[in-house]
């Protein structure tokens, strides 16, 4: 009898910068403030380790432009609405990748206290099929 395996392989990009106009406020809409979000996702990493090859992996280039095309493309209220159409467009574009797991961070949010920021982090799970 074989024991299974435990796959918690990770490709991640940290600290990514943009500039957009998400939120609920009407200044929010006017003038672009600072997102910074956070990616991680699972996959099987063990073929791309053993050919080497690019082809076998997903590229951290690619992944990067999927999330500025959802942050620079549109426009949402909440943060918690930009990170969900993150996550469904990084599982429906990447088969490799199995979850996702995202931080979305607002440091200029509108609080009325001192922060250093505000943000929502959520994990996504792809749906099995079968």
């Amino acid at each position: 009898m074989t024991t299974p395996i435990l796959r918690r392989d990770k490709i991640f990009i940290r600290d990514m910068a943009f500039h957009a106009n998400h939120g609920a406020f009407e200044h929010e809409k006017d003038y672009p403030q600072r997102f910074m979000i956070d990616f991680e996702g699972e996959m099987f990493l063990a073929p791309p380790a053993e050919t080497d090859e690019v082809r076998d992996t997903v590229r951290y280039d690619l992944v990067a432009e999927t999330i500025r095309e959802v942050v620079e493309g549109n426009r949402y209220n909440l943060i918690e609405t930009l990170a969900e159409e993150i996550a469904e467009k990084v599982l429906a574009t990447y088969a490799g990748i199995e979850t996702v797991h995202l931080r979305v961070r607002k440091p200029q949010a509108s609080v009325p206290v001192l922060c250093s920021e505000v943000g929502v982090e959520i994990f996504r799970r792809r749906e099995r099929r079968g």
